[in-house]
């Protein structure tokens, strides 16, 4: 391949990989609105104060009811073809919420969270793009600018919503949802200029596919789809019970929004760097020394009640999750086939969001019977867990595996 070809395929991969982050950073807006205001505009509209986060919750149940039919059905009629579904759901969620603002319908928002749910469903599928469309050696890095996308929108997103719910008062919340419908054609404008890798062909002219079980026994596989889930879980936890223990220890509510702040920064900011950790040192030690930073981070939210040590803990937990994350989906590349692509990412979606769900749904509970310093050692517990069994995988990687 000469120069100039080499050159101009670079130029193609940077500029796909940078409307996947602006079409991440467009999703990011339209779910932080809703993990925002959604459970504030349940408890309006419930007839009882506990049915209160139940959108937010179907939304969670949407997201894992579509990981893995999305999955299949890109790999069935391509990426551009899911992801411009997705996008499609994204509008339907908000022009139905904002209408549900207006009505004072609590059955009707819990229907547009569930549809929001399945355009986020879609969304995890962007940072795999990015992997078809980059050349191998520069993978990490455009998974990580992918996921890096959603740092614009963790800085503008209240701000931007405290606008757009001016607009259509005195209804409620209903500039919001409108706001994100606005998002959702946005994602489609930006989806609809992106080059995507036809890999259904390519799939089809390799080997057979192995059952899911025997996939699932390779190291790479395994530690991959551990990391990825753990990331989620953990990112999760601490991120939903922060607030409740901030708030529980007598400081004010804008406290805690700060705090949860700085956290989504953490979360996005080392995408400039993370990807190019993973060329220089490798996978295996991106993986390692996000799970040590999970435990250092568990280990500040036990170490004391203070504002530093929240966001000490938070912050950690952001960037752990970005290591992790980051590491684990280049890991996954390298671990199946090109026929396998679709079971192995819905399999390794479904198991992270699934976690997920259960780590968020617990975190109220844990708060109120254990208090905040024990989730910390058990996030720290559950870190050097992964970090043992990442190590165990590492050295049976070495010993053999092919595939």
């Amino acid at each position: 391949m000469s120069g100039g070809m080499v050159a101009r395929l670079r130029r193609s991969y940077r500029a796909n990989v940078f409307l996947l982050a602006a079409a991440q950073c467009v999703y990011v807006i339209s779910s932080s609105g809703h993990a925002m205001f959604s459970g504030l505009a349940g408890a309006m509209l419930a007839s009882s104060p506990y049915l209160a986060t139940v959108p937010l919750s179907l939304m969670v149940i949407g997201t894992v009811s579509g990981s893995i039919p999305m999955s299949f059905l890109m790999k069935r009629r391509g990426r551009r073809f899911g992801f411009l579904l997705g996008a499609a759901f994204a509008m339907a969620a908000g022009a139905l919420a904002a209408y549900a603002m207006y009505e004072r319908s609590f059955a009707m928002f819990c229907v547009a969270c569930m549809l929001q749910g399945v355009y986020q469903s879609a969304t995890l599928y962007y940072r795999y793009a990015a992997l078809e469309l980059a050349p191998e050696s520069y993978q990490g890095r455009a998974v990580a600018y992918v996921i890096g996308g959603g740092l614009i929108a963790a800085l503008i997103t209240p701000n931007l919503m405290a606008y757009a719910g001016n607009l259509t008062a005195p209804v409620t919340f209903a500039g919001i949802y409108l706001a994100m419908t606005v998002a959702g054609a946005a994602a489609t404008a930006i989806l609809g200029m992106i080059a995507f890798q036809d890999t259904s062909r390519a799939a089809a002219a390799e080997e057979q596919p192995r059952p899911l079980a025997d996939i699932l026994r390779q190291p790479k596989v395994a530690c991959a789809v551990l990391n990825t889930a753990a990331s989620y879980a953990l990112m999760l936890l601490l991120m939903t019970a922060a607030p409740l223990a901030i708030v529980g220890c007598g400081f004010a509510a804008g406290i805690a929004a700060n705090t949860i702040r700085w956290h989504v920064v953490a979360m996005f900011l080392p995408s400039f760097f993370s990807g190019r950790l993973v060329e220089r040192f490798g996978i295996y030690p991106v993986l390692v020394t996000g799970s040590l930073v999970f435990i250092a981070s568990g280990l500040s939210a036990a170490a004391g009640l203070q504002i530093v040590n929240f966001k000490l803990s938070l912050a950690g937990a952001g960037l752990g999750w970005n290591l992790m994350l980051t590491g684990a989906t280049a890991l996954l590349a390298q671990g199946h086939r090109p026929s396998e692509r679709a079971k192995v990412q819905a399999v390794n979606e479904f198991a992270a969001w699934t976690l997920s769900a259960l780590a968020s749904f617990a975190a109220g509970g844990l708060i109120e019977t254990l208090g905040w310093a024990v989730i910390g050692i058990s996030a720290s517990a559950i870190a050097a867990l992964v970090l043992a069994v990442t190590l165990i995988l590492l050295s049976r990687q070495r010993l053999s595996v092919t595939y």
